[in-house]
C-alpha cells in the first residue's frame, strides 16, 4: 500500500531527476532504509555538503530509483521490506558499477560475508555514526571521473570512459566500482609490485578497512578475471609487500 510518506519520497526522487539535468555536477546518494528517522538523520547530516540525498523505505523503490537516478553512491540497509537488501544488491550488481555500502544492524554481522560476495564495496554498522558519514562523503564526492582512456595489458582491456573490462575480447566482465578501481590501479603499474599500503590508501583513504577486506576484493577480482584464486597467475601475491599484475597471455602493456 502506498503511504503519504512514500508518495512524498517518490515525488522528491522525481524532482531530483530534474535537478540532476540542471546541475549534473552535484553528486547524489540514495539511502535505502526501513527506519524513516535514520533516513532523515542521514539526510540532515549531509545538508550543506552539496550532495543530493534521496530516501527510500523499501527495496523495490530503492531498486527503481537507483536505475532511474543513477546515483554516485547507494547506502543499503540489509533488512528492507518488500525486497531485502541482499536481493537489491545482487540486482544492482548485474546492471551497474556504482559504489554500494551495506548497512548491518546489531546481530546481522553474519550477513557481512554474503554482502561482500554479492558485490558490496563496504559493510558498516547501523545506525551510522559521524565517522561513517565522513567516510561516505569521501566516497560520493571523490568518486572517480573517467579519463576516456583505455589500458591494455596482455588480453586485458580496461576502458576508463565506459567503465568496462574485457579479457580476450569475450565481452565485458561485471565488476563493482571498487573492483574496477583496484584493477585499474594494478594495470597502471602492470608488471610491478603495488604495495598493500598504497592500494588501501588510494581505495579507502585515511580510514583503513578491516584487515582482510583487501584480500577479499583481490580474491573476488581474481575469480571475475578467470584467475585461479588458489593458484593465481594473473594477480600475484608478493607476501608481506603487495600484489603484482602479470599478463594473462604472457604479453605486455600496450
Amino acid at each position: 500500500m502506498t503511504t503519504v510518506r512514500d508518495t512524498a519520497e517518490h515525488a522528491a526522487a522525481r524532482a531530483a531527476v530534474a535537478r540532476r539535468h540542471q546541475t549534473p555536477s552535484a553528486p547524489m546518494m540514495l539511502v535505502a532504509d526501513p527506519d524513516p528517522d535514520l533516513r532523515r538523520e542521514v539526510a540532515d547530516r549531509w545538508s550543506g555538503q552539496h550532495v543530493t540525498v534521496i530516501q527510500c523505505g523499501d527495496g523495490a523503490s530503492a531498486l527503481l530509483e537507483t536505475g532511474v537516478l543513477q546515483p554516485e553512491l547507494l547506502l543499503l540497509a540489509a533488512d528492507l521490506p518488500v525486497l531485502d537488501g541482499l536481493s537489491v544488491l545482487r540486482t544492482v550488481r548485474r546492471r551497474m558499477t556504482l559504489p554500494v555500502v551495506f548497512g548491518l544492524a546489531g546481530g546481522q554481522g553474519a550477513l557481512s560475508a554474503s554482502a561482500m560476495a554479492a558485490g558490496a564495496d563496504e559493510c558498516i554498522r547501523r545506525p551510522y555514526g559521524p565517522r561513517d558519514m565522513r567516510r561516505l562523503l569521501r566516497l560520493v564526492s571523490h568518486s572517480d571521473h573517467p579519463r576516456g582512456h583505455q589500458l591494455r595489458y596482455g588480453t586485458l582491456t580496461l576502458d576508463e570512459a565506459a567503465l568496462t573490462v574485457e579479457v580476450g575480447g569475450s565481452g565485458p566482465i561485471q565488476l563493482t566500482l571498487l573492483e574496477f578501481r583496484l584493477l585499474r590501479l594494478l594495470m597502471r603499474d602492470a608488471g610491478r609490485i603495488v604495495p598493500r599500503e598504497r592500494i588501501i590508501s588510494q581505495l579507502w583513504g585515511p580510514r583503513a578497512p578491516r584487515s582482510n577486506t583487501l584480500s577479499v576484493h583481490i580474491q573476488r577480482l581474481r575469480r571475475r578475471l578467470g584467475d585461479d584464486p588458489q593458484r593465481p597467475r594473473t594477480i600475484q601475491t608478493v607476501r608481506g609487500v603487495g600484489y603484482r599484475l602479470v599478463p594473462p597471455d604472457g604479453g605486455g602493456r600496450r
